[in-house]
């Protein structure tokens, strides 16, 4: 990968995540019921193993299209 693509992954590391980060420290102090705040992760985390498995899909093609 070259330089100026690293940096700009780096940029929207930093844009996204910082927010991000922000936000999780709100929602984990809010005054919200522990199983609501339980629904809510588990929603998100379903929505994460579903990118990171589209990912690693779309990777494992390639290779097999590189041979």
């Amino acid at each position: 990968m070259d330089l100026l693509r690293s940096l700009g992954f780096l940029c929207l590391g930093i844009g996204v995540g910082a927010p991000l980060a922000y936000g999780i420290y709100k929602f984990i102090l809010a005054d919200i019921e522990i199983w609501i705040k339980g629904i809510v992760l588990l929603i998100i985390l379903g929505f994460l193993f579903l990118i990171f498995s589209a990912i690693r899909d779309r990777l494992k093609e390639e290779k097999i299209e590189g041979i």
